[in-house]
């Protein structure tokens, strides 16, 4: 080679370097729409490798996988443990902490999934009284505050898996786990298989393998299900990849989980001649992080990319707030924990979530719904509320602050109905939550109906208001049998908003007092 070719060579990769070095540098935001890849700055990277990248719902705490690294809970001689880096509000990464026993061993650890209410959490192995030897599975920890309590094996029928590598996601409502596998039905190395938990027995259904066309004679892992619960990501030597392992993606057909489309390679840059995998989506599914490669180092590594807009995950909303407890004149933020029991208008399902440890919460809600939310916390009276989402074409977060009443005389709140604005008639719609008082009218005690209103108009107005939603909501109820001697009329003006939204705070709240109270 001539001296000036040489100096052309070092002067190509001098540019890539710098190349390399601003993406590093640069926030996505200045990205924009173009399709990008960064490798994560060194205090994520420096050492090497980290993979199996974990996102918190906030998109605030990312947690990873460290092999061989010297503070590893068994040292360098421990083959993997799970570290978390928690963002800083200028939008880096802090320095990564070992996030300690008992999660971690002297064996190989690795986080799959965090809920979105961030109790629970799905390891891998099933963990034995023996920490350097752990059997094949997967086990799940609960996360109460600081508090992480010994894992719990996943009681699977007919789990076994034949090969020694084994991978796993659960999906946010905690019903579906999808896991990478060989049993007597793969197609060749590792397969996808799908899993259903049964609520009553808590345990999981037989491993189904997903079949063509997401399975192949060559190996496929890391699977990570949206949050829309239809779009599923992960990894193959297959399916014409571009080099060892590629990114792909797939979408269920209808309401099944047997038919997927024809998997699709997220291309260029995601995917490179090199190895690509390990993926876990952002919280609006427009971009993820994933493990590959440096091009010239060929140091493994996390990396954030852009998923291409038609590839992403269908549109949902992510409803997210903090929680208050009012019992007194100004509200404080919860100190428990606080359950939300969720039912959806085109769904037959009910789901059930938890508040963070921090009074606040994360729930995911499709578009084109009315999801009825109900919150429940111990020592305070429950709250109703529905979220009415549109036809979206991408992924956004709502905020709705809750604050719920502490309980007062042992008064149980039955339902809750809402009223349209500087109305005093029932909708329609919440006429069918009044048939809810037939289930108390033969126990012994009253029912209080307590009007409210938002705070558009003046006090007095509002407190008339108030009054005429609670009686045209009794009248509604002794249609239905309720003996009237029963009933407690209360109005409350606008005096006690319980939400920033107007249409939350037009309602009447309906008790049952017991007798005795």
């Amino acid at each position: 080679m001539t001296l000036k070719k040489t100096y052309c060579l070092i002067l190509i990769l001098a540019l890539i370097s710098v190349e390399l070095l601003s993406q590093q540098s640069a926030p996505p935001a200045l990205l924009k729409d173009s399709i990008f890849k960064i490798r994560l700055p060194n205090v994520i990277n420096s050492y090497q490798p980290a993979i199996v990248p974990v996102l918190s719902l906030d998109g605030n705490i990312l947690y990873f996988d460290r092999p061989e690294h010297p503070k590893n809970i068994g040292g360098i001689r421990d083959k993997d443990d799970i570290w978390y880096s928690i963002r800083n509000s200028d939008g880096s990464w802090s320095d990564p902490q070992n996030i300690g026993t008992p999660i971690n061993t002297d064996s190989s650890d690795a986080l799959f999934t965090i809920t979105p209410d961030g109790r629970y959490a799905l390891l891998y192995g099933i963990y034995t009284n023996d920490e350097r030897q752990k059997q094949s599975g997967f086990s799940i920890a609960e996360i109460d505050g600081r508090i992480i309590k010994k894992p719990k094996a996943l009681n699977i029928t007919n789990y076994y898996n034949r090969s020694r590598n084994f991978y796993a996601s659960l999906s946010y409502d905690r019903k579906v786990l999808l896991m990478a596998l060989n049993r007597e039905d793969s197609q060749g190395d590792l397969d996808l298989y799908i899993s259903f938990r049964d609520d009553k027995t808590n345990t999981w259904s037989e491993p189904r393998n997903l079949g063509i066309p997401i399975n192949t004679s060559g190996a496929e892992g890391s699977p990570f299900l949206a949050y829309d619960m239809r779009t599923l990501f992960f990894t193959s030597e297959n399916h014409n990849s571009l080099g060892e392992r590629d990114l792909f993606v797939t979408r269920r057909v209808g309401d099944s989980w047997n038919i997927w489309t024809e998997p699709m390679n997220l291309g260029k840059p995601i995917n490179s001649v090199f190895d690509e995998n390990g993926i876990w989506l952002t919280p609006l599914g427009d971009s993820a992080y994933i493990v590959s490669n440096d091009s010239i180092t060929l140091r493994k590594g996390l990396y954030l990319v852009k998923i291409p807009s038609e590839l992403r995950p269908n549109p949902y909303v992510i409803l997210t707030g903090s929680i208050y407890a009012l019992n007194s004149e100004t509200p404080k933020l919860l100190s428990g924990t606080a359950r939300f029991i969720v039912t959806y208008s085109n769904f037959d399902k009910i789901d059930t979530f938890y508040s963070c440890t921090n009074s606040t919460y994360s729930i995911v809600l499709p578009d084109n719904a009315i999801s009825k939310l109900r919150v429940e916390a111990q020592g305070c009276e429950a709250f109703e509320f529905e979220i009415e989402t549109d036809i979206l074409d991408k992924s956004r977060y709502l905020t709705r602050d809750i604050v719920l009443k502490k309980k007062v005389d042992g008064k149980q709140l039955i339902t809750t109905i809402y009223f349209d604005y500087n109305k005093d008639t029932n909708k329609e719609e919440f006429k069918l939550k009044l048939v809810d008082l037939l289930n108390i009218k033969d126990r012994r005690g009253k029912l209080l109906f307590v009007g409210h209103t938002d705070e558009v108009g003046t006090a007095d107005y509002n407190q008339k208001l108030s009054q005429k939603r609670a009686v045209n909501a009794a009248r509604y109820a002794e249609k239905l049998g309720i003996d009237n001697g029963n009933v407690v009329i209360e109005a409350k003006g606008k005096t006690q908003p319980v939400s920033v939204e107007p249409a939350l705070n037009r309602r009447v709240e309906i008790y049952f007092v017991p007798e005795n109270e």
